[in-house]
């Protein structure tokens, strides 16, 4: 059996005519997404504190706000009604139409209850609060670390059935449970070895703290996913993605983030730099950014490096892998009397080898590329005489379709999964995959042999993957293809040496029988 492996190139089409239709190569710049923290001018917050981080993360995010540009307020304590707001900020809560929460301290009237109100009330509807025993909420006084853990615990929904090993001697009480529950999910350390601290006034520093360890837990881990940053010339930044884990916020913040070396931000008009995209039933977002400079003219991005910040509630990430638009290859519609009509028209499509060449394809005479287009898959071969791959009269192109469109070029390598004998060796019960540097393992064989789908790990090892030309750097990724034509995203194990899926489920055994890998 020969294995297949991909050199892949992505092309983008920016417009669409009825003569003609004209696609874009796209050259990455590859960089990896890192979680983006501003540092703050606050003359009170050390560097390589343990709340350094937190503190300057949740003020970014507006979650916990300094007293001033330059003070935080390290070392202060926080009040029961500070509590309840920076919770409600933190999670995202809808405190549009709240209820009145009854207490008799915590009036809507009272204008200086304006600023928590709210939050108080959503947190009483979210069963967090609950207020003393004589009815009050005391919103003023200051909060104790053992009031702030069963706080917290309830708002984050954490399991309080739990028995963490820890050497804590001060927590034989009514708080126990909620601050082993904080202990367990790794959000609290205790003031010392062995003591948490219950009875102390929480500072505001290491609220922040907890909040910021909180961010990490599952329940509240909003992220980005499949996000795609083009440039499309004349200024015009194209930016789509999803969110997973959604909360309450509908819209994602997009803004440009051009690199002070290269860019003088002073020369863009800088209301283009950014925009606020809607999230659809989906979860997805479409933006398009159209900067120009402070004279209204189109800016040219091409002069040097930038990055497209994204905010979802508190969290943030910078995208610097840009897909930049070259006309090279061409979709010449022959069909236009159809298209105009609503019907997918036909096309001829022509790749020169020069584009070919600088999209790192092999050329000449009997090289062929693989054209993926609106669920076709055609074939576009070489020639000599034109210097260029081509391929004549699709039908059934959808218009839009096309500005998905992939190619892809396939080298066949033999496979020489054969013992001496011409036979096909022992696999040790892994599945023949058709490439030689991925494994499959069976880890569910009962199941496969009653008709159902299997459970399989799924791995390239890092030496298999160099050996096929694959980066294993720590920021690479790899992605596998199943038959049916999904995906899947490789997590990078370095402890193992390998790209590896774990606990695989296909719909379809067959899924895995000739998969295919592309970075």
């Amino acid at each position: 059996m020969a294995s297949e492996t991909k050199s892949y190139r992505k092309f983008l089409a920016t417009s669409v005519t009825a003569a003609a239709v004209t696609a874009v190569a796209a050259s990455s710049v590859t960089a990896e997404e890192e979680q983006t923290i501003n540092a703050t001018s606050f003359t009170d917050v050390e560097s390589d504190m343990y709340y350094t981080e937190a503190v300057n993360v949740l003020d970014e995010a507006g979650i916990i706000r300094g007293y001033t540009e330059e003070t935080f307020g390290v070392g202060d304590e926080l009040s029961r009604a500070q509590a309840a707001t920076f919770i409600s900020r933190f999670l995202q809560w809808d405190t549009d139409n709240v209820q009145d929460p009854g207490f008799p301290d915590v009036d809507a009237d009272d204008d200086s209850a304006d600023w928590y109100y709210e939050h108080v009330a959503k947190a009483v509807e979210e069963g967090v609060i609950q207020g003393r025993e004589d009815g009050t909420f005391d919103p003023e006084a200051e909060i104790t670390r053992g009031e702030t853990a069963a706080m917290l615990v309830r708002a984050l929904d954490l399991d309080t059935n739990v028995n963490p090993d820890h050497n804590f001697t001060d927590i034989d009480n009514y708080y126990e449970d909620y601050i082993e529950a904080l202990y367990a999910a790794d959000i609290t350390t205790g003031v010392s070895e062995t003591e948490f601290g219950t009875t102390r006034d929480v500072l505001r520093q290491d609220f922040a703290t907890f909040l910021h360890r909180a961010g990490t837990w599952d329940s509240l881990d909003a992220d980005f996913a499949d996000v795609n940053v083009q440039y499309a010339g004349d200024g015009v930044v194209e930016v789509t993605g999803s969110v997973v884990d959604t909360v309450e916020d509908d819209a994602v913040d997009v803004a440009l983030d051009l690199d002070e070396d290269d860019f003088d931000v002073d020369n863009f008009d800088t209301a283009s730099l950014s925009t606020t995209a809607d999230l659809d039933a989906d979860d997805s977002f479409d933006a398009t950014l159209e900067v120009v400079d402070t004279e209204g003219a189109a800016a040219d991005l091409t002069e040097g490096d930038f990055a497209v910040e994204l905010t979802y509630g508190y969290l943030t990430q910078a995208f610097d892998e840009v897909e930049v638009v070259d006309e090279d290859i061409n979709f010449q519609d022959i069909g236009g009397a159809e298209e105009n009509i609503g019907v997918p028209g036909a096309y001829n499509f022509t790749l020169s080898a020069d584009a070919a060449a600088d999209a790192g394809f092999a050329t000449g005479e009997g090289e062929t590329l693989t054209l993926y287009v609106d669920g076709q898959e055609r074939t576009l071969e070489f020639d000599a005489e034109e210097n260029e791959f081509f391929d004549t009269g699709a039908q059934g192109i959808d218009t839009d379709a096309i500005a998905e469109a992939v190619v892809a070029q396939y080298e066949e390598e033999e496979d020489e999964d054969e013992d001496e004998n011409g036979e096909d060796g022992d696999d040790n019960g892994e599945e023949d995959t058709g490439d030689e540097a991925l494994t499959i393992e069976d880890v569910n064989a009962e199941e496969e042999e009653a008709g159902l789908p299997g459970l399989y790990n799924v791995y390239v090892s890092f030496e298999d993957a160099e050996a096929a030309g694959l980066s294993t750097e720590a920021d690479a990724e790899l992605t596998l293809h199943y038959n049916d034509g999904e995906t899947q995203a490789f997590e990078y194990d370095a402890d193992n040496e390998a790209f590896v899926i774990y606990g695989e489920l296909p719909e379809s055994i067959d899924n895995l029988e000739n998969p295919t890998v592309e970075q």
